[in-house]
């Protein structure tokens, strides 16, 4: 449908899609644009952005999602996100003992970057644990028995929390309004009929307040069967494994700018935040879905408390990778641990 640039805009959720809308609403000329979120902040808690850091890779087997990352690459680079970008490059590998598959699909990233112009003068095999020492010298103390793969210093990763408190003071500065907490909880989409079926005129709180909008954008993820149940299966509320170590600053400092250290059959950790000295690890696998068995349908879980745990068998994944690349702090426990 076609909405003026003056009428009022609803966006529900405040993470990544929803402020990501925002930036590009702003930027086409909308001047009426509201932020419904239930948190009592941005980030939102309950945004799966609202992180210490993802990763920014650009190589990918689609050439069309490449060419997107290439250019979302650049625009981490712009002033508004250059401050939370951390080029510090990809060190993607396979452990001595990983499977065929994932051998296989290394091999394939690599020959997306190896025929990408953009990239290519970027990469460099690693074929040793000495090629991994020489291309990180942090890692001279560690085993990383039988990796092999690649570094692309054309990666890095977001800290994508930080991310988001900045889209959300830059753009409430240019006159978007945020409703946080309890009256930005949306418990519903409310319709009116029209001759072709119906469509949206607002949204209604779990409190009961109303918020007229012909226009409303749904931007809460795993949640988003909850509000659109016509959505069905087709929106699967997956997630996955997050732990963290924590250093001291002396720790911290000594790991500065590693790069983003990824074994396909392992997982994968970054380098430690200096404002917390939390290192974030996650381990690869499948992921875990919250499905209702009565209907098939996943739903995100409906408290926070629900996902403060470490599954068994991640926890032990990530142990050995630790184990293989930061043997420092094999015996350290892990903190911090969601589901998310």
């Amino acid at each position: 449908m076609s909405v003026s640039k003056s009428e009022p805009i609803l966006i529900v959720g405040g993470g990544a899609f929803g402020l990501s809308t925002v930036v590009h609403l702003l930027r086409a000329g909308y001047k009426d644009i509201t932020v419904l979120d239930k948190d009592e902040e941005i980030p939102s808690r309950w945004s799966a952005a609202n992180d210490l850091n993802k990763i920014v890779r650009a190589e990918y087997e689609d050439p069309l999602y490449q060419d997107l990352t290439v250019k979302a690459i650049e625009a981490w680079q712009t002033p508004l996100f250059a401050p939370h970008f951390h080029q510090v490059g990809f060190l993607h590998c396979v452990s001595g003992k990983a499977p065929k598959e994932a051998l296989d699909t290394l091999n394939r990233f690599r020959a997306a970057a190896e025929r990408d112009p953009r990239m290519r003068s970027h990469l460099s095999p690693l074929d040793s644990q000495k090629d991994i020492s020489d291309a990180v010298w942090q890692y001279k103390d560690s085993a990383f028995p039988g990796w092999n793969g690649y570094f692309n210093k054309f990666d890095g990763y977001a800290h994508s929390g930080n991310a988001l408190r900045s889209i959300f003071l830059a753009t409430r500065a240019q006159g978007v309004k945020y409703i946080l907490g309890a009256a930005g909880a949306v418990s519903e989409i409310i319709y009116e009929k029209t001759s072709s079926g119906r469509k949206a005129k607002g949204v209604k709180t779990t409190g009961g307040l109303f918020y007229p909008s012909n226009l409303v954008i749904v931007s809460v993820g795993a949640a988003g069967a909850k509000l659109v149940p016509e959505i069905g299966k087709q929106l699967v509320a997956k997630s996955w494994s997050v732990a963290h170590l924590h250093l001291t600053d002396d720790e911290t400092s000594a790991l500065r700018g590693i790069p983003v250290t990824y074994a396909r059959d392992l997982g994968f950790f970054f380098e430690p935040d200096p404002k917390t000295n939390l290192l974030k690890l996650c381990p690869m696998g499948g992921g875990f879905i919250n499905t209702d068995p009565k209907t098939g349908i996943s739903h995100a879980p409906t408290d926070l408390k629900q996902s403060a745990f470490l599954p068994d068998g991640d926890e032990k994944q990530l142990r050995e990778l630790v184990r293989q690349t930061l043997p420092q702090f094999a015996d350290r426990p892990f903190s911090s641990n969601l589901v998310g």
